[in-house]
């Protein structure tokens, strides 16, 4: 997928935008300029607006929010994605080249299963993002790039996580709080109960039968008891009476022998205090024991609690340690640069010429205002110098001309005649004059007239074009202009050239024909006239000669007294030049040799220096600052490291780490002290209310011991049974007096025996009763048995609760096993991207990194799980990653992220937020040439704010972005 072309209608600040994409595009832009509104829209277009928790961008003053995207697709060709804001994260529409639209179904297929998660944590980055990779392991690393290959960010190592944390809620090995572990000890506590019932059941139905058996004998004797009373009715009152007093006499002497009280149900009650009791007592004896086992161990522990009160200064100076030896970098690099400023200082005042001390430097006017003013004074030198050339060219040419000119002047004066010759000349014309011959010339001469005002006319032309000529030649004089005066003084000569060489052929012709006409008709005297006539004309054209070029004469030392006079301005002018340089060289202390055009160059050398000066007063001040920070770190350490035999931080955070270890366990040891005691104090409680009840049971029966008191118990057993006979007894006595109305039974009581059958059956019911008084006894006994076995739940409600107990872990148990089946194949999938994937990642990376570095490192160690990421160098030596500069940790996780990218079957492009500021320029280089080369695969969008790395992109790959709000120049 390639986008080609971004229509932001309004997103954030930007409206009405459109930009074109190509493989290698490179968006830059200041702060605020927009690149970050830019990366979002791209992301929110494809996945959707961000949420109302997040920032969604809304134009601030209205407007259409959302845009559209323009991609390149394998499966669909150009396809254009937009997305409006009819819901919370927009409704998307996507068209296709023939007209067809459609929806978020066809872009999540063009996405091929990318979420915003997974774009964002492999193909859109910046200098985040895995700069810590020196700290994580190989399980770690592995299970990172796993985890972002297959859904992005770290989702999987949180679901592990997550799967660890509902086993853990469920099980543990030697848990007690999870749910199966608890139910588990539920469980077994009722197979203990279930087990004393098992022990009980046999003997509980053996006692029924018994009971059951007891209580239908009973009734049979009671009836039959029924029938011998009814047979000896008619003799009872006194055959029955006599043994009744007998015996009730007989208990109520048992009675009184037997005075100690013995607590209701006393034997009974004991033997149940004794059976609770007894596993009471195993079970403290148990706990005694385990609790002296831990509390030696427990003592055997020793915790250095000196070394742990260091642990929160160890952890800050280890946060700190990587600021501590950038500092310690920054401080060399700045004495270096100190150093070479220094050297520079003395290179620049060796140029100069001179020495200067640092305050006369710092107090030296460097302002604008005044380099401008010694700029000036040197261009004025310089343009003095230009015009004393051009002064000396026209100088000379000026004295050429006049040279020329006098000399020209001087030659047309010879070939003037002299006054008195011509007024000579002029007598003798006269003398000639006849009618006969002026008439016969007058029409030549009319002729000879005419062309001579014609060669006027052309005389007057040629004269005010010259005076044309001559004010331009001024002017470019005044002007220094070389062009036009080159020019001028050419056309000058020839027009001068054009005056002295005209001929007027028609004139020599009428000459010639006036002679010949003289000489035919006049003879020797016409000839003669004709000469004299023919030397004074010429006389008259020589002397109008003469008087051009003496007025041309006039203005060529024109020309030349003010070439003079600018010579004299160039002179003042100079004057005031070396004036100013002068107050330079005494202002700024330069060397009196120095002329103008030393004075701009040492200025600007000057300007240099307290340039430097106040660079090396910057470090200066940041070089305390760096120191007193080394400083007070370096104190820490020295104090974490006092008395301790250890020499390296690292060392002392590992032993810290075993003592925190060694205190866990001690405090987990005195947690389980701590249970124990609660329970040990729980079974004591226990233990003492029941020793209580058996000493009051003791007391009461006044005994001192159990053998005591089990006598006791039988004598009031009998004497219980001596009251429920002499009970039993005494109604009937009562009964039979009753019906003695004449005697009463203490006055008529006799010993004697009665008749036979009386006997009899007094012997019969007796049997009876002494049978009925076993049999009542045996039931009585059978039915406590029967209550202390069914003392509690029944045996019933406890099986019902064991297998509601051991459903419900069931489906504990089911439950935690869907956990440890996923938990396992996650694990085992991690496993094979560990063993396969991640060598074929870590190999490409390698190959990145070797370029990157320049083949300064030359292979990628994968860490194991006691050590970090390991780089080679190409000398051999390894490095640790948290040895590595910070740069060279940013090009490997560089390199790692475009390896994992490689992974990916779609070819999704990469967006670049600022990921090299810290690399030098050879490597920014590299990495630009190996994203260009990436570009072979994939699309590349580059976000930066720095002007320096446009050198290396051209100007179509190259957008810049402006901060204009509403229209965006790009």
């Amino acid at each position: 997928m390639r986008i080609e072309k971004l229509h932001i209608y309004g997103y954030g600040k930007l409206e009405n935008v459109e930009m074109d994409l190509s493989l290698l595009t490179v968006l830059y832009g200041e702060n605020e300029a927009g690149k970050s509104t830019i990366r979002s829209f791209m992301k929110s277009i494809l996945f959707g607006f961000p949420t109302r928790g997040q920032r969604r961008y809304e134009p601030k003053e209205g407007g259409k929010y959302g845009g559209a995207m323009t991609v390149m697709t394998e499966q669909h060709g150009i396809l254009k994605i937009e997305r409006l804001p009819k819901t919370a994260a927009g409704e998307v529409t996507v068209y296709f080249e023939d007209g067809k639209t459609a929806g978020e179904e066809v872009l999540q297929i063009v996405l091929s299963g990318m979420n915003e998660s997974l774009f964002d944590s492999v193909f859109s980055f910046d200098m985040h993002g895995l700069q810590n990779i020196h700290h994580i392991g190989e399980a770690e690393i592995g299970n990172y790039l796993f985890s972002a290959s297959a859904v992005g960010s770290d989702a999987l190592l949180q679901l592990d996580k997550k799967l660890e944390k509902e086993m853990e809620q469920r099980f543990k090995p030697n848990g007690r709080k999870p749910e199966i572990n608890a139910l588990l000890q539920e469980i077994k506590k009722l197979q203990e109960k279930l087990g004393a019932w098992q022990g009980k059941i046999s003997t509980y139905e053996k006692v029924m039968g018994q009971l059951k058996e007891s209580e239908g004998r009973l009734t049979h004797i009671r009836n039959e008891k029924e029938m011998a009373e009814r047979r000896k009715q008619d003799y009872e009152v006194l055959a029955t009476l006599q043994p009744l007093v007998i015996e009730k006499r007989a208990y109520e002497t048992a009675l009184g022998e037997q005075k100690n009280p013995f607590p209701v149900r006393g034997v009974e009650r004991y033997e149940t205090i004794k059976a609770k009791l007894e596993p009471l007592l195993v079970q403290l004896d148990s706990i005694q024991k385990r609790m002296g086992m831990v509390q030696s161990e427990v003592d055997s522990i020793e915790v250095e609690e000196e070394l742990l009160q260091k642990d929160s200064y160890v952890e800050e100076l280890l946060m700190q340690h990587m600021s501590y030896e950038n500092a310690r970098q920054e401080m060399r690099d700045i004495t270096v640069s100190i150093g070479n400023m220094k050297e520079e200082i003395e290179e620049l005042e060796q140029q100069i010429g001179t020495t200067f001390e640092k305050e006369s430097v710092l107090s030296f006017d460097t302002s604008l205002a005044a380099k401008e003013m010694i700029t000036q004074t040197v261009q004025k030198a310089r343009e003095l110098d230009k015009r004393k050339e051009q002064l000396d060219e026209r100088f000379k040419m000026a004295q050429e001309q006049l040279e020329e000119q006098e000399e020209n002047v001087g030659h047309i004066r010879k070939q003037m005649l002299a006054d008195e010759e011509r007024e000579k000349l002029v007598e003798q014309e006269k003398s000639f004059h006849g009618a006969g011959f002026i008439g016969t010339g007058s029409k030549y001469e009319e002729k000879m007239k005419y062309a001579q005002e014609k060669k006027k006319r052309w005389q007057k032309v040629c004269l005010l074009v010259l005076l044309i000529n001559t004010g331009i030649l001024l002017t470019s004089v005044f002007l220094d202009n070389r062009a036009l005066l080159f020019t001028s003084v050419i056309f000058f000569v020839l027009i001068v050239l054009a005056l002295v060489l005209y001929k007027d052929t028609s004139s020599n012709g009428l000459q010639e024909e006036l002679l010949s006409l003289k000489q035919s008709a006049g003879g020797r005297k016409n000839e003669e006239a004709l000469s004299i006539r023919y030397q004074l004309e010429k006389d008259e054209e020589m002397r109008k000669l003469f008087e051009r070029e003496s007025y041309k004469l006039q203005q060529i030392e024109r020309v030349y007294d003010k070439v003079v006079s600018a010579y004299e301005e160039w002179e003042q002018g100079t004057f005031h030049v070396g004036e100013q340089v002068d107050t330079y060289k005494e202002r700024y202390s330069f060397p009196s040799f120095y002329t103008y055009a030393h004075v701009l160059p040492a200025f600007e050398r000057m300007e240099k220096m307290q340039q430097l000066y106040r660079e090396v007063g910057k470090l200066a001040e940041r070089k305390g600052i760096l120191y007193e920070m080394i400083s007070q770190f370096e104190h820490k350490l020295k104090n974490v490291m006092k008395n301790t035999e250890f020499d390296h931080l690292h060392m002392i955070r590992d032993r810290i780490q075993k003592e925190k270890e060694k205190r866990q366990k001690k405090e987990q040891l005195l947690g389980k002290l701590a249970d124990w005691k609660e329970e040990r104090e729980v079974l004591q409680h226990q233990v003492k209310q029941i020793t209580q009840e058996r000493d009051a049971l003791l007391e009461m029966a006044a005994a001192t011991d159990e053998e005591m008191f089990l006598e006791a118990g039988k004598r009031a057993e009998k004497r219980e049974e001596a009251e429920k006979q002499v009970e039993r007894l005494s109604p009937q006595v009562d009964m039979l007096e009753k019906r003695l109305t004449s005697l009463s039974l203490v006055e008529h009581y006799q010993v004697e025996g009665y008749e036979e059958n009386l006997n009899q059956e007094v012997l019969h019911i007796r049997d009876f009763l002494s049978e009925e008084k076993k049999l009542t006894e045996r039931i009585a006994e059978y039915r406590v048995e029967i209550a202390n076995l069914e003392e509690g739940s029944t045996y019933g409600d406890l099986l019902h609760e064991w297998e509601m107990k051991k459903s419900h872990v069931r489906e504990q148990v089911k439950k935690w096993a869907a956990y440890a089946t996923a938990k396992m194949v996650l694990t085992k999938t991690k496993q094979y991207y560990h063993e396969v994937q991640l060598p074929r990642i870590l190999q490409k990376a390698e190959e990145y990194f070797v370029y990157l570095t320049g083949e300064k490192y030359s292979k990628i160690f994968s860490p194991s799980e006691a050590e970090t990421f390991i780089v080679e160098r190409s000398d051999g030596i390894r490095f640790y990653s948290h040895e590595l500069s910070q740069a060279t940790a940013e090009q490997l996780y560089l390199s790692l992220r475009f390896a994992l990218a490689r992974t990916f079957e779609h070819d999704y492009p990469f967006i670049i937020d600022d990921s090299f500021v810290h690399f030098d320029a050879i490597r920014t280089e590299r990495t630009i040439q190996l994203i260009k080369e990436i570009t072979k695969d994939r699309q590349v969008i580059f976000f930066t704010c720095h002007a320096h790395l446009l050198s290396f992109f051209t100007e179509k790959q190259t957008i810049k972005l402006s901060r204009e709000r509403k229209e965006n120049k790009v």
